[in-house]
This record gives structure tokens, sequence and C-alpha cells, in this order.
């Protein structure tokens, strides 16, 4: 199947990818270039004053850049003023980011290797983005806006639910 940005991409690649993609002697080089920054990070940790700090302003970072993806601004300023002070009371797009950071950090404590990633942690996820409290979708969605629609995810309902299962069972 081609893609189409206006029909439901169901041939979606299965999570937690084949070995054989990512393991390769470019990605071995670039894990140890990573590791040998972490270790001189972490010999740097103790003169840091609050450690969380840093690794908050990483995530808040990560955050913002990925809700760009779906639309959602918010600025540097805007995102640090209400991750420090909460009852400011932040536009609509920097609360989002702030649960987007949330939901992040809430997987990454609990999953503690790729098998722990499920479809309960993918809703939970959604769940904290969103503030919703719906499940697996049930209704067809579309990342862009009404006037250009940028992609059209897989269909709602058993696909969703196919793709998270057998992406796990599978690696």
């Amino acid at each position: 199947m081609s893609f189409s940005r206006n029909k439901p991409y169901n041939d979606l690649p299965l999570l937690l990818p084949d070995k054989n993609y990512w393991e390769s002697i470019s990605v071995y080089k670039k894990l140890a270039e990573a590791r040998a920054a972490l270790a001189e990070l972490k010999g740097r940790l103790p003169i840091i004053p609050n450690p969380l700090m840093l690794i908050n302003t990483l995530v808040l970072q990560e955050a913002k850049d990925s809700s760009t993806i779906e639309n959602i601004f918010t600025t540097n300023d805007a995102l640090y003023k209400a991750f420090l002070s909460p009852a400011a009371g932040p536009d609509s797009a920097t609360k989002e980011v702030l649960r987007y950071r949330e939901a992040l950090w809430n997987a990454f404590t609990k999953m503690k290797r790729p098998t722990d990633f499920s479809e309960k942690m993918a809703v939970d996820i959604f769940k904290t983005i969103t503030g919703k409290k719906e499940g697996i979708r049930n209704v067809q969605v579309y990342v862009g806006s009404t006037a250009h629609v940028v992609y059209t995810p897989p269909q709602p309902g058993t696909v969703l639910s196919k793709k998270l299962k057998t992406g796990l069972m599978l690696h």
C-alpha cells in the first residue's frame, strides 16, 4: 500500500522495530559517544545544585518540540513560568505541553525494559497528555488542519490494538 496523507495509514510499522533495523555499527558508534557524554555528565553531577532541574529542562524541551507536530505551540518563557509556578494559570497549549512532560516522565519511571511497554501504558500516556478518560480511539483523527491534512493515523479501534499487541509480542 502506498502512503496517502488523506487515507488511514494502516501499514504503520510495528512498535519495537526489529533488531536488524537498529543494530548496526553506526548506531553502536553513536551509543558509545552518548555513553561517554553521560559518564562525563554523571561525573559533574555533584557540582550541579539541582540535577532534577537539568533533567526537567531537557524533558520540557522534548515535550515542547514534540507538541509542535500536533500544532500545539508555546514559548519557552510561558513553559518555564508555568512549570515553576503552576498556580499562574497557563494557557491551554502550555498546559498540554506540561502534561506531555508528565506523561514522558511517568512512562520513563515505569519502563525498565522495552518489553514493559504495553497497550495499557500507551493509553495511560494518551490520558495524561490529553486529560481525557478515553482509551483506544474509536473515531478517525487527522494530523494537520482542516485545510491541509498532513497525516491520517491508522483506523481506530482494532487496527491500533492489533498493532500494539502484535508489535509487543514479536519483539
